[in-house]
C-alpha cells in the first residue's frame, strides 16, 4: 500500500468515526441489522454524496470512474491480514506456549526465536513463521485456552440514547426501507423484464462458477442491487460472459458488476 493510499484509507475511517459513529452509539441500535440499515443509508445519503474538495467528485462518482482498473489480490492473500501475531522463543522441550497451549514445533527450532500469528479467538490452530516466511501450521498438544487472553473484551459503557441521534437514525433508516419497498415494487419493469434480488444475486454466482461469495460480496451485491436496479436479464448474462472471459471468475464481485454497469450505460441506460 502506497503513502497516499494508506492516507486515503485512514481519513475514510476518521470520517466514519467522526460522523457517523457519535451519532450511531446514542441512537438506541439494538441490532446488527439496525446497524446495517442505518450504515449504508448514511454511506448512500451522506458519505457518498459529498463532494470532495480536492477531487471536486462526489466518491460514488470517483470509484465508478475507475472502478473497471480496480487490481483485486488474491482472496487467499487476505489470510495473514487480521491474524494476531506474537514473537516466541522455543523451549527446550521443542513448544512454544501462547495463553497456556503448548504447541511442539520442528526440533531444528529448539532455542530460537519465532513469529506465529493466530485468530485470537480460536487457538486450535496457530501459523509460524521462520525469518519471514511461513514455515507451517501448529496444533497444541492439549487446549487448554480457545482465547488469547488479550481479546477478552472490555466492559462496554453503554451510552445513553439522545433524541436527536435516534431521530437522525430514524430518517435513514425510513429512507432506506422506503427505497428497498419502491424497488422491490417497480424492479420487474413494465414489461416485466427486471430481475428480482434473489434472481439477481443467483446469476451473479452462476457466471462465477457457484464459488461462495464473502459477506462484503454479497453487501457489496445488495447496495449495487439496491443503487442500481431494475436489470434487465439478458443485459446481465451478457455482461457477465464478457466480463469472466476477459478475468475469469477469481476477482472481487466488483469487477462483475462494475461490468454490468458499463453495459448498461453502453445500452442507454434503459429496460
Amino acid at each position: 500500500m502506497t503513502t497516499d493510499s494508506k492516507g486515503k484509507v485512514e481519513r475514510w475511517f476518521q470520517t466514519v468515526k467522526t460522523s457517523f459513529y457519535p451519532e450511531a452509539k446514542r441512537s438506541g441500535l439494538g441490532s446488527l441489522a439496525e446497524l446495517n440499515e442505518f450504515f449504508w443509508e448514511w454511506l448512500e445519503r451522506v458519505y457518498q454524496t459529498k463532494v470532495h474538495s480536492q477531487t471536486e467528485m462526489t466518491p460514488l462518482a470517483r470509484w465508478e470512474q475507475g472502478a473497471a482498473h480496480v487490481r483485486y489480490p488474491e482472496p487467499a492473500k487476505f489470510v495473514d491480514l487480521f491474524l494476531w501475531e506474537e514473537k516466541r522463543r522455543v523451549d527446550k522441550a521443542g513448544c512454544i506456549h501462547l495463553s497456556g497451549n503448548a504447541y511442539p514445533v520442528a526440533e531444528h527450532l529448539v532455542g530460537r526465536e519465532v513469529v506465529i500469528r493466530f485468530d485470537p479467538f480460536d487457538l486450535s490452530r496457530v501459523r509460524l513463521y521462520e525469518n519471514g516466511h511461513f514455515a507451517q501450521v501448529l496444533e497444541p498438544q492439549t487446549l487448554v485456552s480457545q482465547t488469547f487472553r488479550k481479546a477478552t473484551p472490555k466492559a462496554r459503557k453503554d451510552e445513553t440514547p439522545l433524541a436527536s441521534s435516534q431521530g437522525y437514525r430514524d430518517r435513514l433508516t425510513e429512507s432506506f426501507r422506503r427505497r428497498a419497498r419502491q424497488i422491490s415494487s417497480q424492479v420487474r419493469g413494465k414489461n416485466g423484464a427486471g430481475l428480482s434480488q434473489p434472481e439477481f444475486l443467483a446469476i451473479v454466482q452462476e457466471y462465477l462458477g457457484g464459488r461462495l461469495l464473502t459477506a462484503s460480496e454479497g453487501r457489496t451485491i445488495e447496495d449495487f442491487y439496491l443503487r442500481q436496479a431494475p436489470f434487465p436479464e439478458a443485459l446481465v448474462r451478457a455482461a457477465l460472459v464478457a466480463a469472466v472471459e476477459a478475468k475469469g471468475t477469481s476477482l472481487h464481485v466488483r469487477y462483475y458488476l462494475s461490468s454490468i454497469q458499463a453495459a448498461r450505460l453502453e445500452g442507454g441506460g434503459a429496460l
